[in-house]
This record gives structure tokens, sequence and C-alpha cells, in this order.
């Protein structure tokens, strides 16, 4: 995506996150041209204003999370766009979330919910058997800053045995818990 769209975008969205790394994921997900999209912990729709952008005209993008407090009218989207207010640490959300998407499999889910340890864990345990064989998850925050105590980063470096992976850290001042990075894995 180039800068001007990018910046347009951000300043629209205001995704909660580094803009050198929001922009480089989005790149690759852009490459990655996914028909159908998962996020798990949208918080104010940041994100999930960019990938309702890159998503094409016939594609999916669901966004779930406990709360609805999207700052942005998702529902007059002339995309397919759908929200599930969930718990998304409850099994039985896995059901309205497989049902919002059509039962269709996942190319691109972006993880940005609980950033503890056990929670990313069990998110990752419960969503990632949505994503089609050859499809890419994103983990948002998985540098621990200042002894945050989250998880996210401990589990991704596990993960990382065990898939081709990728980081997107931006060097520079340590900007309190949970601030920064973004993994990938490409399962």
């Amino acid at each position: 995506m180039n800068e001007f769209t990018f910046d347009m975008l951000f300043d629209k969205y205001k995704p909660m996150g580094r803009r050198e790394e929001i922009h480089q994921l989005v790149n690759l997900v852009e490459w990655f041209s996914p028909h159908v999209v998962l996020e798990l912990g949208v918080c104010q729709g940041g994100t999930l204003g960019f990938w309702e952008h890159l998503l094409p005209v016939d594609g999916l993008l669901v966004g779930a999370d406990r709360l609805n407090v999207v700052q942005w009218d998702w529902r007059s989207s002339p995309k397919n766009v759908d929200y599930v207010q969930c718990d998304l640490d409850d099994p039985l959300s896995y059901v309205g979330i497989a049902e919002a998407l059509g039962n269709e499999f996942v190319d691109f889910l972006y993880i940005d919910a609980d950033h503890y340890y056990d929670g990313v864990k069990g998110h990752f345990e419960l969503y990632a058997p949505l994503v089609r064989k050859g499809g890419i998850i994103a983990f948002h925050d998985i540098r621990d800053n200042k002894g945050s105590g989250y998880g996210v980063g401990k589990f991704f470096n596990e993960l990382k045995e065990r898939y081709g992976w990728l980081e997107i850290l931006v060097p520079g001042e340590d900007r309190g818990p949970g601030a920064d990075g973004i993994g990938v894995i490409f399962q």
C-alpha cells in the first residue's frame, strides 16, 4: 500500500500500534490478497478498517470481541463485514464465529485479544483450525516491554519452532506494556 493511502487510512481508523509495524503488516496482507479475514480482539476497529479496505468485493471480514466499540460504521460497508460480540474464551463463541464465516476457511487471522500467555495460547488453539493450509496468522504485541507480564511474545517464540515465521519489530524506545511488535506465522 502506498504511503499516501496508508497515511489516510491510519489517520481515519487510528489503529493501536506502531505506524511502521502496522504498515508492514498491511503490505504483507495486501500482497497475500486474502479473501476471508478474521480479527480477534477488534477494540476500536483500527486494523479492522485496514482489512476492510484490502478485502475484495466478494470477500468476507469477521471481527470478534467482547464489546462492540468499533469507531467506524462497519455495518454500512459495501463489502461483506460482520461482527460477533462474544467472549473469545468461551468455546461456544467458536460456533458463532464459524457461522459468521459461513463455514469458509480463513486466509488471514489477526489475533490482538488477550495478551497473557494462557489467553493467547487458548485463542490460537481454538481459532487456528479455522485457518486454511497456506494461510497466515498474525499476533500483535509480541514484544514484552517493561516487564508487562504479557505472554504473546513467549507464546509466539514457541510457535516459531513449528511454523515458518516473520517478526515485524521497529527499533526504538520502550513504549510500555505490550505496545509493539507483530509476529506472523505461515500455516
